[in-house]
């Protein structure tokens, strides 16, 4: 996000006492917010946490408003989209990110 602004606090939701991922809040958030948006939301989703609820998470996206494959919403396991975000800042793809805002 450009600002402070979390717009994703309801991606998981309450569904009959247990976590559920949902995917149709995160499309409609992403389409509310894409022009805040700096670069695709990036999910660390570790396999076998809400069991099936990754795979199904990914599908959704996908068919709901293709935002796998538009690289607009990333899933991997934690450690690797740290990683990568990692490599991306030491390789100066996010200098902006530090810069003080221009007034």
């Amino acid at each position: 996000m450009k600002g402070g602004v979390n717009p994703f606090t309801r991606v998981l939701a309450n569904k009959d006492g247990k976590p559920v991922f949902a995917a149709d809040t995160l499309t409609e958030e992403i389409a509310a917010w894409r022009d805040e948006l700096d670069g695709p939301v990036r999910i660390g989703w570790a396999p076998g946490f809400l069991g099936d609820q990754r795979d199904r998470a990914r599908r959704d996206l996908a068919d709901l408003a293709d935002l796998i494959t538009a690289n607009a919403v990333v899933i991997d396991h934690p450690r690797t989209i740290l990683n990568g975000l990692a490599q991306e800042i030491e390789d100066g793809t996010h200098d902006a990110w530090f810069e003080d805002a221009k007034a």
